[in-house]
């Protein structure tokens, strides 16, 4: 509850609400039969909207008390948001904007969205004002230089708000106090271990009367990780720089903090990601890449150790780069294309000196844009590292007209092969970090930009021969044998293998070890918890083999089991939890593909037979292309992981002034 110097008397308040609603709605007992035209804000009155002064200013929203029956109503005032009164931000998804229902805003009737209109009405108090921020009353939506100005101080206004109130809608199912309950209980077991047993690898799991490990009893928590706000891409920055944040659902509450914290214990515990079984890496992404490095004065973060813990390790500094910023985004959805590259300019990341890196404008086309930040992050970056951002889609024919751009608006579900600036580097193709001399002359610049093609140096390693069908996360949990709608399922993992043993792939004289060589390409050479795989091959092994006996056929464990092993230490038990966790991250939405000279890798779903493996000057992981008519010219697929290939084999192998190195023109 707030205060506010123009707060008038309850009755005073009520008198007031009262003849507006008898002047805008004398019918108002058929207000759902009126034949009144629907505005939405955009197209509202322009009395609704007092004028905003040049500099930092908004509007906030007074909402005038009332019980839960009576019609909403509000008053708009313009701010300097550097001196404003304590106010409220609200975090929501607007909704359909053709399902409206009005309120009275200074005077003026406004329609807006079911969604937004349930939120005030929950917010609203009985007896006294409450002062809150909603984008899409507080911002002429129809103005598009007003847009244009507010958006870029957004950050600024949520950064100011004394909470941030995230609605989640109503509760249609009954999931909330259930999903809230769980979440508390998971968090104040881990917290109470790590205080008792000091870190989370020591805390004994929990017992089976908790329910903590039970799959059935997380359903309500997958669909609450399932509701469109968790998916938004604009939510991002508004918790981010919250001080403090709730979350509402329906009429249930809890901390943000404890959502952000159910997110970190189940990226650290595969025996709660394999319970739990929630789709939320985005949001753990989100937190390493993007809310820890906002480096707000006050903050969520700060409300639970071991989110703060978290916070403050000591390379957060490093990974605060707009590279990473856009690569959280890009897996989040927004209504415009160009919103996944403005809702971030409140992150320190986002300036270029005193100036943000890009100016909003919403005239602007998201091609133009895309392109114009493609070009500021290869310069800032001096390497190729926003290339691993470019997604194709996978239909054929799909490759878009400037291939090398990264479009930040194309959702796509699939984890990035480059590692995050900041973060350790286990891949290095090109050897940009350990150069050998007589090469070095080759990589200044790594690049130019001819228009609209991008010219670089690179070695064509081989073409693609065969690849498998795309992979699933979803798929990879179910052993072969589960039965669906569409009748059983057959386990991706067990179709590669399959493949292999049947020879349907191209045999290999690349790999001394084909099963090895096999494994280590489904997890892109990494484990489960992100580091180098190859550090502890017989780990590896033992989790390759119990995840094998717990999804595949037995004939397929069978001849896993001859192969030669590196020879698991005696009594080792693998965790198939682990190696499903790995392999489930880094082939979701990518396809195992083998070369015509026997290499294995993973490639993106736009992949086809005779696409070009190349490594380029300047880039951490190799890439595919796909030649055009000219030679020399290609068009960008991805990013790619080629086992053999990742730790700059092909350029210690190649000499100067061999011809391997080549001048290729990216379209």
């Amino acid at each position: 509850m707030v205060s506010f110097p123009i707060c008038m008397h309850k009755n005073l308040c009520l008198w007031r609400l009262f003849l507006q609603l008898e002047t805008q709605f004398p019918d108002l007992g058929r207000l759902g039969t009126t034949n009144m035209p629907v505005k939405s804000p955009s197209t509202a009155s322009p009395c609704c909207y007092p004028e905003l002064p040049e500099g930092n200013w908004t509007r906030l929203l007074t909402l005038l008390p009332g019980k839960k029956s009576d019609p909403l109503a509000c008053e708009l005032f313009s701010v300097d948001v550097n001196n404003a009164p304590t106010f409220e931000a609200i975090s929501y998804v607007w909704g359909d904007p053709h399902n409206a229902k009005p309120i009275i805003c200074s005077q003026a009737t406004l329609f807006i969205t079911i969604n937004l209109f349930n939120i005030l009405q929950t917010l609203r108090h009985s007896q006294d004002v409450r002062l809150v921020w909603a984008d899409a009353i507080c911002i002429d939506q129809g103005d598009v230089k007003e847009r244009n100005h507010q958006v870029g101080i957004m950050g600024m206004i949520y950064s100011r708000a004394s909470r941030v109130i995230v609605w989640l809608g109503q509760d249609d199912h009954g999931d909330a106090r259930y999903a809230f309950d769980l979440i508390s209980k998971t968090n104040r077991h881990f917290e109470d271990g790590v205080a008792k047993f000091g870190t989370l690898e020591d805390v004994p799991p929990p017992s089976a009367k908790t329910g903590v490990l039970d799959c059935a009893s997380w359903a309500p928590v997958r669909r609450l990780f399932a509701l469109d706000w968790f998916s938004r891409v604009w939510v991002l920055q508004e918790v981010g720089l919250a001080a403090s944040a709730i979350v509402l659902y329906g009429a249930h509450s809890i901390n943000w903090s404890d959502i952000v914290e159910i997110v970190l214990l189940w990226q650290d515990h595969p025996d709660l990601q394999a319970a739990a079984n929630l789709f939320i890496g985005r949001m753990s992404d989100a937190f390493k890449f993007l809310w820890s490095t906002y480096g707000s004065a006050k903050s969520w973060k700060t409300e639970l150790p071991f989110i703060q813990r978290a916070a403050n390790e000591p390379d957060k500094k490093e990974m605060s780069h707009f590279f990473n910023v856009l690569r959280c985004g890009i897996r989040f959805k927004a209504s415009l294309g160009s919103d996944n590259i403005y809702a971030f300019l409140g992150h320190p990341a986002a300036r270029s000196g005193m100036n943000p890196i890009v100016n909003v404008d919403y005239n602007r086309s998201t091609s133009d844009l895309c392109k114009e930040v493609a070009i500021r992050l290869l310069q800032q970056m001096n390497s190729l590292a926003v290339l691993s951002a470019v997604y194709q889609p996978g239909q054929p024919n799909s490759i878009a007209p400037l291939s090398w751009v990264p479009r930040w608006d194309q959702y796509r579900d699939v984890l990035m092969l480059h590692s995050y600036p900041g973060c350790a580097r286990f891949f290095d193709a090109s050897l940009s970090n350990n150069l050998p001399t007589e090469f070095a002359e080759l990589y200044q610049p790594p690049f130019q930009v001819v228009n609209d093609e991008l010219r670089v140096r690179g070695i064509i390693i081989d073409d693609v021969q065969s690849s498998s069908p795309p992979f699933s996360s979803y798929d990879m949990l179910y052993p072969t044998g589960t039965k669906n709608h569409t009748g059983p399922l057959i386990n991706p993992l067990e179709v590669v293998l399959a493949d292999l043993f049947a020879e349907a792939f191209p045999p290999s004289s690349r790999y001394t070890n084909s099963i090895e060589a096999c494994r280590l390409t489904l997890i892109a050479g990494l484990n489960w918890a992100s580091m180098d795989a190859e550090l502890d091959l017989a780990s590896l092994e033992a989790d390759f083999r119990a995840c094998v006996a717990e999804k595949c056929r037995p004939d397929i464990l069978s001849r896993v089991c001859q192969t030669p092993v590196n020879g698991p230490p005696k009594g080792k038990r693998g965790s198939a939890a682990r190696f499903l966790q790995a392999v489930r991250m880094y082939t979701h939405n990518r396809r195992f593909f083998v070369t015509h000279s026997g290499y294995y890798g993973l490639g993106p779903l736009a992949l086809q037979q005779g696409d070009v493996c190349c490594v380029l000057l300047g880039a951490v992981v190799p890439f595919i292309l796909r030649r055009s008519q000219v030679k020399s010219q290609y068009k960008l697929v991805g990013e790619c992981f080629i086992q053999g290939i990742m730790r700059g084999e092909a350029i210690s192998s190649c000499e100067k002034d061999s011809q391997k190195v080549e001048e290729l023109s990216i379209l």
